[in-house]
């Protein structure tokens, strides 16, 4: 049983329910189905089977149509980041061979430039303009697991393109394990303006395969995110961290009615005692964290039970800083850099599940140990079976031969409740210990905090050289296409500045 057989029941079970919402236009499940096998059909006779489909557009109903007819046809799906640059896309052209490219107006320029540096002659198409009214074709096999269904691109601290492939099996056995631990139903009307090409994005498909409605975003803006969450009644919406801390920050959960939400999703990293507290009271809905990566699919889940505990105290709070429990099937462990068992050490976090990446796939070697766990590259500890995690190896500063993490600094700094809002810490240049310590903060609105506060704060909770040797107060912070913080932005103002004093 292949992925596109979920998308077909539901739309046998709901024919006329609608399946998508995208700038107020209502796409059916029949309408979805038509429209997928229709897609299928100009797919099968321009490509051949394993063939790989480059998806190059914004969110839109059309791209998920047409993802869902390179399931449906035994193709790789491949949907692309538009804001790569051409040399970029030309070395994921290069690397995937493939045969097709469906691309929206906005990066038919990005496509062309891609395709002249790359050399490489594969078909091209307006997405608009595929034959979405042709006649259906239903004549289609049942895709084998082990076929192949989509390749993601993750960018790493380099920037450089990063391949990850998954088969049916892999993502089939992902969307049943993870639909039932976050209770996803036929009922549940999600809103989110994840990108398609990223893996929060597959959560849009979890919503066509359950025969949810899904409402989608091309991205975020405010208002028009808020206004719609309550003309659709929406009970489930995505927000990351940075979000949330923002909408507390202006006042959104006060100026729109929630009554519909029954459940608010992020990841990427924890909410504050205090934010998980002002969400629930102003909300009145659950909270629910998943973390994941890419190559492994959702690894734990901190669930709503958790944070309702944390807020009212009958748990110890400290769990609002783990990234919960590992769901069911994945198993998760925690090594030195020699590869040996750290126990509860810190050291790299591992993971074995039945939704990993395919090993063969990617440019870039993906690490795994000799006994078939996946090396995350997140440093972290289990304690009572929660993931924490402290950071990312390719984050960490390096101070005077010291390694400090930044996330333990920024929840240092986060635990200043009533007056910082948001905080990313990131390593600038030092002349003599290499880097030092710089805190970007964002004040909550009234706050007078000081530069001198945050670092006597720091200094009464974390190791001394930990402490920040400067903190910088922005309005806001830099948020990358999937509303979170974009740290190299920070790390280039530093280095910029340090020219500057350099007289360079």
């Amino acid at each position: 049983m292949g992925l596109e057989q979920f998308m077909r029941m539901a739309a046998k079970k709901h024919p006329d329910k609608t399946a998508v919402v995208f700038k107020g236009k209502r796409t059916s499940y029949r309408c979805l189905e038509e429209k997928t096998a229709s897609c299928a059909g100009f797919i099968t006779k321009t490509t051949k089977p394993g063939d790989t489909v480059l998806i190059l557009a914004r969110n839109c109903t059309e791209q998920i149509e047409l993802i869902l007819a390179c399931f449906e046809s035994g193709r790789i799906a491949c949907p692309v980041n538009w804001r790569m640059s051409p040399a970029e896309l030309a070395s994921v052209i290069a690397e995937t061979n493939a045969a097709l490219c469906v691309y929206d107006q906005p990066c038919m320029s990005l496509y062309c430039d891609a395709a002249k540096l790359s050399h490489a002659k594969l078909l091209s198409a307006d997405i608009e303009a595929l034959p979405w009214d042709g006649t259906p074709d239903n004549r289609w096999e049942v895709m084998p697991e082990e076929t192949y269904a989509i390749r993601y691109y993750t960018s790493g601290s380099t920037g450089t393109p990063k391949s990850v492939l998954h088969t049916h099996g892999s993502m089939m056995r992902y969307f049943q394990t993870y639909s039932q631990v976050s209770e996803w139903g036929e009922d549940t009307i999600y809103e989110t303006q994840s990108n398609l090409f990223h893996l929060s994005g597959f959560s849009c498909l979890i919503s066509v395969f359950v025969g949810g409605t899904l409402v989608l975003m091309d991205k975020y803006r405010e208002e028009e995110f808020f206004r719609t969450m309550e003309q659709e009644r929406c009970t489930r919406i995505s927000l990351v961290p940075t979000l949330i801390a923002r909408c507390l920050t202006d006042g959104v959960f006060e100026k729109y009615d929630f009554t519909s939400v029954d459940k608010i999703v992020y990841g990427g990293s924890p909410l504050p005692m205090s934010q998980v507290r002002k969400t629930i009271e102003k909300c009145h809905c659950k909270l629910e964290q998943a973390y994941g990566t890419t190559e492994t699919c959702n690894i734990s889940v901190l669930g709503p039970e958790d944070h309702q505990k944390a807020a009212l105290g009958l748990v110890d709070g400290h769990i609002l800083e783990s990234a919960g429990r590992p769901i069911p099937g994945v198993q998760v462990k925690i090594i030195n850099e020699d590869g040996s068992d750290a126990g509860e050490g810190e050291g790299e976090v591992v993971v074995k599940s039945p939704f990993l990446l395919s090993n063969v796939a990617g440019n870039v070697p993906h690490r795994f140990t000799e006994d078939g766990f996946y090396c995350t590259g997140d440093i972290g500890k289990i304690e009572k079976n929660y993931i924490y995690l402290i950071d990312r190896k390719n984050d960490m500063i390096v101070s005077g031969g010291e390694n400090i993490y930044p996330r333990e600094v920024e929840n240092c700094i986060a635990h200043m409740v009533d007056d910082v809002s948001m905080v990313a810490v990131v390593g600038g240049p030092d002349p003599i210990w290499g880097e030092e310590v710089v805190a970007f903060v964002v004040r909550y609105p009234g706050s007078h905090i000081t530069e001198d506060d945050v670092i006597e704060y720091c200094r009464q909770h974390i190791a001394g050289y930990k402490k920040p040797k400067r903190v910088i107060f922005l309005d806001k912070l830099p948020l990358n296409a999937n509303g979170k913080t974009c740290r190299r932005i920070l790390k280039d103002r530093l280095v910029e500045e340090s020219k500057g004093n350099n007289g360079n």
